[in-house]
């Protein structure tokens, strides 16, 4: 069974998916697919009033800014004698939360308590957790929607799973606290869809050259599976010099798998094989895939002189524009 989360999005995530459909009342289509996907699995959606806000507040002064440059087109055209029909008129800014319903009839939308408030204002006069990476990045707002996300994981009993930027979400997620309230952070939207099972192709790829290692992983306690693979977040691909792909990534599992997590993963594959698993976590574990090395090589070399081939044509391209 799916795990059904409460979840929080925050200003900059929603804001990346982009802005101006909402001003003829629609979500972005990336948005719209994701939010009716949440509720087809059933989890539920969390707009913050803080967000609701500061998204409100960027779409009014988007409408605004819009309305200006007409209007002074308007007057310009009337003082040098036109007719303009029908007469100029200010636009009224969409409000986000009633057009977010329209894909999603049960978002929800939660107001802070005082509580909240008093709580958040606390952590930051003494500096408490969750912080950011940098102490000038701190905001209150920050502390108000942990605060929030803490005490709706206590009263819901169910995992909470926030979508943002900002560190201090991370933090806290990593934080006794955030692991006992069972709050998890992510960045992207590819992060956001892998919780709302869907895996784009790359992602999908990993999962497969993780899954080859199964049975050896079996034999040490731990249950892979593509169902206990929730997410493969932070994939970083890096070319080594003998040709092969080192893929670094952090790898979310299900609970009572064998191995907590968040781990980090490292895979090697030459060519199209796949040839070190190595897991790092509460534990460490290393394994060797079951590979032929004559082709492996003969594959990553392969790899390797096509990478360099792209290179000289590209620095040919480059001198040819100076």
């Amino acid at each position: 069974m799916p795990e059904r989360y409460i979840i929080i999005l925050d200003t900059n995530y929603i804001r990346s998916l982009g802005v101006q459909e909402y001003q003829s009342g629609r979500v972005p289509e990336k948005f719209r697919i994701q939010l009716e996907r949440a509720t087809y699995r059933g989890d539920t959606i969390v707009i913050v009033d803080t967000v609701r806000t500061e998204i409100n507040a960027f779409l009014a002064t988007t409408v605004k800014q819009a309305d200006d440059k007409l209007y002074c087109a308007f007057k310009l055209l009337t003082s040098q004698g036109y007719s303009v029909s029908p007469a100029f008129e200010y636009h009224t800014s969409p409000e986000m939360l009633e057009i977010i319903r329209r894909h999603c009839p049960k978002c929800v939308h939660e107001m802070p308590l005082l509580e909240d408030y008093r709580e958040a204002e606390r952590r930051t006069s003494f500096r408490l957790h969750p912080l950011p990476h940098r102490a000038e990045a701190e905001e209150m707002r920050d502390r108000i929607i942990w605060c929030q996300a803490v005490r709706i994981a206590k009263s819901a009993g169910q995992p909470i799973l926030i979508i943002s930027n900002d560190d201090i979400f991370a933090n806290g997620a990593q934080s006794e606290e955030g692991k006992s309230a069972k709050i998890t952070a992510v960045r992207t939207e590819t992060d956001l869809d892998q919780r709302l099972g869907e895996r784009p192709a790359n992602i999908q790829k990993v999962v497969d050259r993780l899954l080859v290692f199964a049975d050896q992983l079996r034999e040490q306690g731990i249950n892979l599976s593509a169902e206990t693979i929730y997410a493969i977040e932070d994939l970083r691909n890096k070319v080594e010099e003998d040709g092969s792909i080192t893929q670094r990534f952090t790898l979310i599992l299900a609970d009572m798998v064998g191995i907590r997590s968040p781990i980090v993963a490292t895979v090697t594959v030459m060519g199209e094989q796949v040839v070190r698993l190595s897991l790092s976590g509460e534990r460490q574990i290393d394994l060797i895939g079951e590979f032929d090395q004559e082709q492996a090589t003969n594959d990553a070399q392969t790899l390797l002189l096509q990478s360099w081939r792209a290179i000289r044509d590209l620095q040919a391209i480059v001198r040819g524009t100076e």
